[in-house]
């Protein structure tokens, strides 16, 4: 399945933003009951935090990591892969269209 959706922040840090399409492209996969998922993001250290074992409950996005560790944890396989900025053509796409 490809989960594509678009939105918008008014103000926000980049891991909001990583965190919260993360979050919000897990939700839909789980629901039909897909028994594995390729999470892919252009952003090392968010994956990073992601994969941390040690909770960090002060982080100013603790909230919506422990949703998505509690989320990649059930009963499926979760993959998260790093890919390069310039591999994500949607990412791409987007620079593309903006500069417009």
């Amino acid at each position: 399945m490809d989960s594509r959706f678009s939105g918008s922040f008014s103000i926000a840090t980049n891991f909001l933003v990583e965190f919260s399409v993360i979050w919000r492209g897990l939700q839909p996969d789980w629901d039909p009951g897909y028994g594995s998922i390729i999470m892919e993001s252009d952003s090392q250290t968010t994956l990073d935090l992601i994969a941390d074992t040690n909770q960090n409950d002060f982080h100013p996005h603790a909230n919506l990591l422990s949703l998505i560790r509690k989320l990649s944890s059930l009963s499926w396989v979760v993959s998260f892969n790093h890919t390069l900025r310039e591999e994500n053509e949607c990412v791409e796409w987007l620079k593309v269209w903006r500069r417009r």
